[in-house]
């Protein structure tokens, strides 16, 4: 028998610590690896943390309302036979014999055993000073990437007739120009351009917890109504707070939209290491010149953010045209 100590993984997204809200387990469960283990809040949502390992919970020392820094231990799980296979030293470590008269002991604080409850509501945890400086770190580095913002308008007639949401035809679109545009489909990681192998495209959602990215994966095998699936599946998640935290990193492109509630346009800071940021605003009626004569179409804008040290604007407009050819054919 051996103890794994199960550490605060990283939830990506340049988050260091996160907020113990809820055990899903208590000491003395025994536990099947995939298995929900705890969640944890943190500046950006609240994410449910699945279990690495099969075996018994045998210690719990963080407990509910605590913050931990990642990877600080979590929990503690004695394993059944052998060390967990694929599991390195950054998730946790096994430990051996001295462990043994440890888990022996009286297991005092760990609090009460985990009971049935409501779900944790999005916007009822405490929002921290150090989850803003979390913010503005994030923010700064974004915002000190020389980046260049391209507005164009698009028409939706046809996509709003056929009943088809805009956000899900803008994504389709965006997903078949990337791969015709492959440069801006990728990452720059310590000043080096990284091209990304698939589309894992990012959807910038708003949340009572602030603004989050989730991911669908490998969106170019996907067909648009499959696509469109995804995206509602992942952002219903991110709203409910109930998103995990391997879904919110990864992204090698992102779409941000307010909705509703966009204006015309805004130069939206990039999603990094991403090198472009695709952005839909407000769609409404607008009069517009068609074969000679004014008319009024549902016409929205479409906006463009790249980072100038590695896209050309050619390239972006080019991109950015064969959105809008797409979602006006």
């Amino acid at each position: 028998m051996s103890v794994y100590q199960f550490r605060l993984p990283d939830l990506g997204e340049g988050i260091t610590e996160g907020e113990v809200t809820e055990w899903l387990v208590s000491v003395g469960d025994w536990i099947n690896e995939d298995d929900p283990l705890v969640e944890i809040t943190t500046d950006k949502a609240t994410v449910e943390i699945p279990s690495p390992v099969t075996g018994q919970v045998v210690a719990r020392p963080a407990r509910a309302g605590e913050r931990l820094a990642v990877g600080e231990t979590l929990v503690e799980i004695e394993l059944e036979d052998t060390e967990p296979s694929g599991v390195g030293a950054e998730a946790g470590e096994v430990s051996g014999a001295e462990d043994q008269r440890m888990i022996k002991e009286p297991l005092l604080d760990n609090g009460p055993p985990s009971v049935e409850k409501e779900p944790i509501q999005p916007g009822t945890t405490r929002d921290s000073l150090s989850s803003r400086r979390t913010i503005a770190a994030r923010l700064s580095a974004a915002a000190s990437v020389p980046t260049v913002t391209n507005v164009e308008e698009c028409e939706f007639d046809r996509i709003l007739d056929r009943g088809v949401s805009p956000l899900h035809a803008l994504a389709y679109a965006c997903v078949k120009s990337l791969l015709e545009h492959p440069m801006l489909n990728a990452w720059v990681k310590e000043d080096v351009f990284v091209p990304c192998e698939s589309v894992n495209l990012g959807i910038a959602t708003q949340t009572d917890v602030g603004l989050v990215v989730p991911v669908v994966f490998h969106a170019e095998t996907l067909s648009m109504l499959e696509l469109a699936d995804q995206i509602d599946e992942v952002t219903t998640l991110a709203k409910a707070g109930r998103i995990r935290s391997e879904q919110l990193r990864g992204s090698s492109f992102t779409i941000t939209s307010a909705g509703r509630l966009a204006g015309l346009w805004s130069t939206p800071l990039l999603n990094l290491p991403e090198v472009a940021i695709l952005g839909l605003y407000k769609i409404a009626d607008r009069p517009v010149v068609r074969d000679g004569g004014v008319v009024i179409r549902k016409m929205g804008n479409l906006s463009i953010t790249f980072d100038h040290r590695f896209i050309d604007g050619m390239q972006a407009a080019q991109f950015l045209a064969s959105i809008i050819a797409r979602l006006e054919s």
